[in-house]
């Protein structure tokens, strides 16, 4: 008929179906669909059956279930047909050469043609509903209009722009030192005033990360010295354990002081505090600056072993036979995101794995956390140490006090670490500013008694002739000679762990021979 034969959304389907006793014959349904979505229940009707374009006076029925169109009736048996939630209005047309009949005679049989059928009517069904008069959709009212969400501001965006100022306010000006903390307080109220909805800033996060973070990143020159707190210390050889605080000021004011670094042979960084007593003697032998730390070591520590090394002094690592004992070495040679400057000389001279199988001493288990894992397998260590280190470690309050100092030794002496030797001309000047006192005295006592007839004539002759008899002495010394003998006493068993000034004295004291002649000379002229 095709698809202009009626109104409605048109859909055909064709194939061969078996009828009677299974031959097969060609059929053709067509089917013509109308929709009305705007219905307040659903169903579905049958308008018209065409048999070979023929009226036929029966026709099935209709209906519609749960998302089907059902047809029952002239041989069909409830046949369902998917489609949409609405009422339908079929038409069928179907093509063949030969229909049977129904039992009664009365009605075709289309269940051989179900198939076609089914197909037919669920296309055109689907194509209906799509063109359909679709209901009205409600009017919402409309909601207001949300506003806009502020830009989020992160804390490391809030403090990087408020820092400057309050650096500014808890320095007066940029005027004043000041700690750490001063300027996160003032920082954290700056962001309370300005940045109100930002979380809550943690001073360890601001003090370690976010402020050394900005200052590398950015040109910090006009600012004062923001000094942290003192997390280690630092001592001289032959000082009596006079401890330096190395925070950031003690550290500056270290710097500044230009130490004699003639009276210093090498740098020990020690990751344990209070052990500066128990290896003291052991200072004292190698004349070592020594640090004592806790741990990784602060920025402040760091600085004081940049200036160590940059004077030309040699700078060794004393640790735990541990993942972070070895890592503290390779942080300090190969410098970190905070401090970013190596110092490629510096050598580890901790306790080893031989050592303490060596001392027979019982290894303790511990599990390292993530961070020390992950750079453990990225390390250079030996496998069999790095398999060790994984479970197991050896700590430096293992060893005895005496195991400790022995291991020290043994390693400085490996490393071959001299004693401190000062230079000719540091014994000259020296010698000159003791022998006016010491020769003065010296005569003073040989010439007591004439001194005390002719004070008055023979003041300003007397002192003439000290100074002329000092310079003398000066003179008549041989600088590599005098640097040799106080070389040999230094070096004694006697002196071994003295300073160099000790050493010195006595040496100018034994060499009075020198001044013999001359003294000699003196008296002969005055008789």
């Amino acid at each position: 008929m095709g698809e202009d034969a009626l109104s409605g959304h048109y859909a055909v389907a064709a194939g061969m179906v078996a009828i009677g006793g299974g031959g097969l014959v060609p059929a053709t349904v067509e089917a013509w669909v109308s929709v009305s979505r705007r219905v307040s229940y659903h169903d579905a009707d049958v308008a018209g059956l065409w048999m070979n374009r023929t009226w036929s006076f029966s026709k099935p029925g209709a209906s519609y279930c749960d998302g089907y169109i059902g047809l029952e009736g002239c041989g069909l048996d409830f046949l369902e047909s998917k489609a949409p939630k609405a009422q339908y209005e079929i038409a069928l047309e179907v093509t063949s050469s030969f229909f049977p009949m129904t039992s009664d005679g009365k009605a075709p049989d289309l269940s051989p043609f179900e198939e076609l059928i089914k197909k037919a009517v669920r296309e055109a069904a689907k194509a209906a509903y799509e063109w359909a008069d679709a209901p009205e959709p409600e009017v919402k009212a409309e909601k207001p209009a949300k506003p806009e969400k502020p830009e989020k501001i992160t804390i490391t965006t809030a403090v990087f722009a408020v820092v400057d100022d309050a650096v500014r306010h808890a320095s007066d000006g940029f005027k004043n030192t000041i700690t750490a903390r001063q300027a996160f307080y003032s920082v954290r109220s700056l962001i309370k005033d300005r940045f109100p909805t930002v979380e809550e800033l943690k001073d360890s996060y601001f003090t370690q990360d976010l402020l050394p973070r900005y200052r590398r990143e950015n040109n910090t020159d006009h600012w004062p010295v923001i000094n942290y707190d003192a997390r280690g210390s630092a001592s001289e050889p032959h000082d009596g354990r006079k401890n330096i605080q190395l925070s950031t000021v003690g550290v500056c004011n270290l710097i500044r002081s230009e130490p004699n670094t003639e009276k210093i042979s090498a740098v020990l960084f020690i990751e344990k505090e209070q052990f500066g007593e128990i290896i003291g003697p052991v200072q004292n032998e190698f004349d070592l600056f020594l640090i004592e730390a806790k741990g990784q070591g602060t920025i402040a520590e760091k600085q004081a072993l940049k200036w160590a090394a940059d004077a030309g002094l040699p700078v060794f690592i004393f640790s735990d036979c541990d993942i972070a004992g070895f890592q503290i070495s390779e942080a300090i040679r190969n410098g970190t995101e905070r401090f970013p400057y190596p110092i490629p000389s510096v050598k580890r001279i901790g306790l080893d794995l031989e050592d303490a199988h060596a001392l027979n001493l019982l290894p303790e288990p511990y599990t390292p956390e993530q961070k020390h894992r992950k750079w453990l397998e990225g390390s250079n260590l030996d496998q069999g140490l790095k398999d060790f280190i994984r479970h197991k470690r050896f700590e430096l309050n293992h060893l005895s006090t005496n195991q400790m100092r022995d291991l020290l030794r043994r390693k400085l002496t490996g490393a071959k670490v001299p004693k401190a030797m000062p230079t000719p001309g540091s014994l000259m000047s020296k010698l000159r500013e003791s022998a006016w006192g010491s020769i003065a005295e010296r005569l003073t006592s040989d010439l007591e008694e004439r001194i005390r007839i002719m004070r008055q004539e023979l003041d300003d002759e007397i002192a003439d002739r000290v100074r002329a008899f000092a310079q003398a002495v000066v003179d008549a010394t041989d600088p590599d000679m005098l640097h040799a003998e106080t070389k040999k006493t230094l070096t004694s068993k006697h002196y071994r762990g003295g300073p160099w000034e000790a050493a010195f004295v006595y040496t100018v004291c034994d060499l009075s021979i020198i001044s013999e002649p001359l003294e000699a000379e003196l008296r002969k002229d005055h008789q």
